[in-house]
């Protein structure tokens, strides 16, 4: 287990994670990354450190429910699929059956949830630097399933996920930009055609749209 401390050197956080290493001796490295540079940096520093076939995600506010790991480590190493995502607790599952992500659909609509994604090592590769927050998942995925990854959800609710993430006009604002940025940065390496980059800009636009009217209905 590797656990990145991104938080400045908040002390209370500092003092959690060696309580962990203690109790989990030998079993746990903490690394620092000296600056919160966002979740893309910090999980660039547990990639690169990281020594096992198969790498997952869990964000400090999240959860993972029992059997998660196991279960979807099987499917792993039973099939030739490079990684493997599911839903979080209380999310509607949509279809019942596995169903491997479309590159082009994802695009239209983000169905990977970091906190629930496990991977082959091999075929992850890193978070790209000119995106380290707002959408830089978005991003990491889409440059996986646009490589030519194999990548399947599992229809099983294995994750909680904190609801309570500020949903400011000020943070949906960064978000939509990180969004534009990440299908820049896909069309500019040539991943996606110009048609499909002013289609997907033209839905996250949309989705904008809708999250600043729904954001201030709520206030």
């Amino acid at each position: 287990m590797i656990l990145i401390n991104g938080c400045d050197g908040n002390s209370d956080t500092t003092s959690t994670m060696n309580k962990t290493a203690n109790k989990y001796s030998g079993k746990v490295k903490i690394f620092y990354s000296g600056i919160n540079k966002g979740p893309g940096y910090d999980r660039n520093i547990g990639i690169k450190n990281a020594s096992s076939e198969y790498i997952a995600f869990l964000d400090s506010d999240d959860y993972w429910l029992p059997g998660k790991l196991a279960s979807d480590l099987a499917i792993l190493k039973s099939s030739s699929v490079d990684g493997v995502c599911s839903y979080f607790a209380g999310e509607k599952i949509q279809n019942k059956k596995i169903r491997k992500i479309r590159k082009n659909s994802f695009l239209f609509k983000n169905s990977i949830h970091t906190s629930t994604f496990i991977g082959r090592k091999s075929k992850m590769g890193y978070f790209d630097s000119r995106l380290y927050m707002y959408a830089e998942d978005y991003l990491y995925f889409a440059i996986m399933l646009f490589s030519n990854n194999n990548i399947i959800l599992i229809p099983e609710n294995t994750t909680f996920y904190q609801t309570s993430h500020s949903q400011a006009t000020k943070k949906i604002r960064k978000m939509h930009k990180g969004e534009k940025t990440a299908l820049k940065v896909l069309y500019s390496d040539k991943y996606i055609s110009i048609v499909l980059y002013f289609l997907a800009l033209c839905c996250v636009s949309i989705k904008y749209s809708i999250r600043l009217i729904k954001n201030q209905l709520k206030n």
